[in-house]
């Protein structure tokens, strides 16, 4: 009875309201849901909206300001000879939007709008793929291993470029390919992964809470407390309460559920 009194105070002093603006960062946020969505957690009102504040959304502002750092930072690669940019991934998925941007904020440098032409680059140009993010590396290495890795010659120097990766993702993909990589936002477990013991913003109670809720919902791949969105899309390394819409699921009391994402991630 408490604890529902001290939410319910909780709520008139600190609405969920207030992070509509935020949320509409996100083209998935479906206008005034997020009361809806809060409803399902189970969670004290104080819990979720510390999920709510820790939710960072990157609108294309700040992607092409990463473009810009990332490119400045590196002119070893952006301005050596034969450098061209292109999307890392299939036609249609997250590493399109981020070359859109990329050529946006980074005008003058060439590219190539279709990454299968990068066979009849020179010998020895330094061809630099793009995307939004690095997780574990897995899917990653993955593209690399069975699609792009035939396409490029061997003196041909490779190089990923993301937006944001994490430490994981990162090491495995040099240590795994023969890519460079350039990351422009560094995902540091103390300040992203809200799992992980260095990072303060949830107690330990808390954290266990928002595991068990998203381990009923689907766990994500990196098994990692990421709570990050991008403006046209949510990645599925971030926690499944914040994307997995539609998905069933068995709720604390043992009754069979649908979820209602937050952010819908886009298949």
């Amino acid at each position: 009875m408490l604890g529902r009194i001290s939410d319910f105070l909780f709520d008139l002093l600190f609405p969920v309201s207030r992070f509509e603006s935020k949320l509409k960062g996100s083209t998935r946020y479906r206008e005034k849901t997020v009361t809806q969505w809060k409803r399902q957690l189970g969670l004290r009102s104080a819990t979720s909206n510390k999920i709510l504040e820790s939710l960072q959304i990157f609108d294309g502002h700040r992607i092409r300001g990463l473009i810009k750092a990332g490119v400045k930072s590196n002119p070893d690669i952006f301005l050596a000879e034969n450098c061209f940019i292109s999307r890392f991934g299939e036609a249609g998925k997250s590493g399109e939007v981020i070359f859109y941007e990329f050529c946006h904020a980074a005008e003058g440098l060439k590219r190539i709008d279709d990454p299968w032409r990068a066979a009849s680059l020179p010998p020895g140009s330094r061809i630099v793929f793009v995307d939004d993010l690095i997780g574990t590396g897995t899917q990653s290495l993955d593209f690399i291993k069975t699609r792009l890795s035939s396409t490029l010659q061997s003196s041909h120097r490779p190089c990923l470029f993301s937006v944001c990766g994490t430490p994981r993702g990162i090491k495995a993909v040099r240590d795994h390919s023969t890519f460079e990589v350039v990351c422009a936002l560094e995902l540091e477990e103390s300040a992203f992964n809200y799992y992980d013991g260095s990072n303060k913003v949830f107690s330990p109670e808390e954290k266990q809470q928002i595991q068990e809720l998203n381990e009923r919902l689907g766990q994500n791949f990196f098994v990692m407390g990421l709570l990050v969105a991008f403006f046209y899309s949510t990645p599925d390394n971030t926690m499944p309460f914040i994307w997995n819409d539609g998905v069933k699921f068995q709720d604390g009391h043992g009754r069979n559920q649908s979820w209602f994402a937050l952010l819908p991630r886009k298949s």
